[in-house]
């Protein structure tokens, strides 16, 4: 049996970590690993967990105290995927810049959240 994919969720709203976690408990092959809902708080589970993919906001409160490639940094062996309920070009670019491979509507997590995930696991799975 494989092991499950370990996430990390990120989001300074303890209302949708919750939704999150649900839609997640849905699926045998992900386990949620840790909660934070600061930047600050994201950094510090990342050099504490062993982590496959990171579910972050790309907009929590203390975002002028962390610069997003000090994340960026933190996530090279993860997979990131940015949440937000802006899905525009801006906010698209932001959420690059933390260095995720895509930018997720919160308003569509419900039907797109586990499949980025998965996608997210094949992609980091394959040999460069």
């Amino acid at each position: 049996m494989t092991a499950p994919i370990r996430v990390l969720l990120a989001d300074d709203s303890e209302a949708l970590r919750r939704a999150v976690k649900a839609v997640l408990r849905s699926e045998p092959s992900m386990v949620v690993v840790g909660e934070v809902c600061s930047y600050q708080e994201l950094v510090a589970a990342l050099s504490q967990l062993q982590v496959d993919v990171v579910v972050m906001d790309v907009h929590m409160p203390d975002s002028a105290q962390i610069e997003p490639a000090s994340i960026k940094a933190q996530v090279s062996r993860q997979c990131l995927l940015a949440i937000s309920f802006a899905n525009d070009e801006a906010t698209a670019n932001h959420a690059k810049n933390y260095g995720a491979v895509r930018l997720l509507d919160k308003v569509e997590l419900a039907t797109t959240l586990i499949p980025s995930i998965l996608n997210c696991q094949k992609t980091t799975a394959q040999p460069a």
